[in-house]
């Protein structure tokens, strides 16, 4: 999560998931007449911030193979840490990609990838445990994906612009499991692989958190109709 939001946000992962899985409700009740509107809006097109260079971004997989970022060219992702023992937001991320799945689930061209926060510990094994739990199937367009924590850090900001992670020292750790600080925005990279917008779907406010998935839903609905 970021550094300048780490005392605001340290909030209870109970608390989180239950006002999200509320606020889902609102948010993607009304999607089809969102996307109308969307269509019809003439909204600018979104900035490009940068291109995901694929090469060596190779990754152990939950359900055991290697995916290849490469193999994402021609499809709209959405992507974002995982930590499966997260006390701050993790799980209300992924509840929020959830929701994105159940809307999109018709369009091939949307792909969802969750990346392991701490590798050490969110092993493909236990991301498969964790993403089953959330109710994620084996066959949904959704890499769970680990790795080399090193390899996985860099990868998530010097490629996707997420702020660097960081393991928190043992003196500072609020409970056992507040092992790592990492960036709770969600990134949105286009079919081209050039990123085109970070969300911060978790962000302490509640307000700005909901105005920023609601964002996110459109402009992933204006990618996808992109050539």
């Amino acid at each position: 999560m970021p550094k300048s939001q780490q005392k605001e946000s340290r909030s209870s992962l109970t608390l989180w998931v239950g006002v999200i899985v509320i606020a889902g409700g609102v948010v993607f009740g009304s999607i089809a007449l969102q996307k109308s509107l969307w269509s019809a809006a003439g909204l600018p097109k979104l900035p490009i911030a940068g291109k995901v260079d694929p090469t060596g971004a190779v990754f152990p997989e939950r359900l055991g193979q290697d995916v290849a970022w490469a193999d994402l060219k021609g499809k709209v992702v959405v992507a974002a840490y995982a930590y499966s023992r997260c006390p701050h937001g993790c799980s209300g991320v992924a509840v929020h990609m959830l929701k994105l799945r159940d809307a999109f689930q018709s369009n091939p061209d949307l792909h969802l990838v969750s990346v392991a926060a701490y590798p050490e510990l969110d092993t493909p094994a236990s991301l498969k445990i964790f993403a089953a739990g959330l109710g994620v199937k084996d066959n949904d367009p959704w890499w769970w994906i680990s790795g080399d924590r090193k390899k996985v850090w860099a990868f998530m900001t010097d490629q996707l612009k997420l702020l660097p992670s960081r393991e928190v020292p043992e003196k500072d750790r609020l409970s056992p499991d507040d092992i790592v600080e990492h960036d709770l925005r969600a990134v949105l990279i286009d079919k081209k692989g050039q990123i085109r917008g970070l969300y911060p779907v978790m962000d302490p406010r509640i307000e700005i958190a909901e105005v920023a998935l609601k964002r996110l839903i459109q402009d992933v609905d204006r990618l996808i109709q992109e050539p």
